[in-house]
């Protein structure tokens, strides 16, 4: 059984600014993630994937790669969410690793990416705490960078 989608109000969602891309992002959708075909089914879950695949391309193919971020989203409170991924990001790395580590920096950014997106296009976060949450991801991921050279250097 799926958690209850808490789906955003379809006319508080900006318009799709290309209504073709909007409809290429909908065509994707047939055997895609669960979460994405389940949005697809209401007017309120169609407005908001159009909103996201009509103005953003790089949004519109997070929410096919980072499908779980869209779901936890959905069902949870944002901000616990990115707390959830600044924790991640302070534990990446430690091991040594800088395949691994860069791999990590980089799905964490895709995925905080996604996550203040979607918080600042349905309106559920103001301007101040999407800025916040951009600065302090990026303070994250640099620190998180600068212990794994520090003990780099010391190994």
């Amino acid at each position: 059984m799926h958690a209850s989608l808490r789906i955003p109000i379809a006319d508080r969602l900006p318009l799709p600014g290309n209504v073709a891309r909007a409809q290429l992002g909908f065509e994707r959708i047939a055997g895609g993630p669960a979460v994405l075909q389940r949005l697809a089914e209401s007017s309120d879950g169609r407005a908001f994937l159009a909103a996201i695949f009509g103005n953003s391309p790089f949004l519109g193919q997070l929410l096919f790669s980072e499908s779980d971020i869209v779901e936890a989203f959905l069902t949870q409170d944002a901000a616990a969410v990115l707390a959830d991924l600044m924790t991640g990001v302070a534990g990446a790395g430690l091991d040594g690793d800088t395949p691994r580590l860069m791999r990590s920096l980089r799905q964490a950014r895709r995925r905080a990416a996604l996550l203040i997106a979607l918080a600042d296009i349905t309106g559920q976060w103001e301007l101040e705490q999407v800025t916040g949450a951009l600065s302090d991801f990026a303070g994250a991921a640099l620190t998180m960078k600068i212990q794994y050279w520090r003990l780099m250097r010391r190994a």
